[in-house]
């Protein structure tokens, strides 16, 4: 394959407030459905897990610090 943008998908959700945009986000991770192909969803859910990330506690190099690979 050519290097590219591969995205077969974006999901947004809107809410009033952000702690309920995340609670929507963590319903739509859950139900969104994509195979046999892997995804980086279950990187998201982890995400929208984080307290961190909750409290808006993070920055633009947050991601690489608390998510890389052991």
């Amino acid at each position: 394959m050519a290097p590219g943008d591969y995205m077969i998908a974006k999901l947004l959700v809107h809410a009033a407030t952000r702690d309920e945009a995340i609670t929507t986000m963590r319903r739509a991770l859950e139900e969104f459905r994509i195979g046999p192909i892997k995804t980086t969803i279950p990187l998201h859910r982890q995400i929208m897990a984080n307290q961190q990330f909750r409290t808006s506690k993070v920055d633009t190099g947050w991601i690489e610090r608390t998510y890389k690979k052991a």
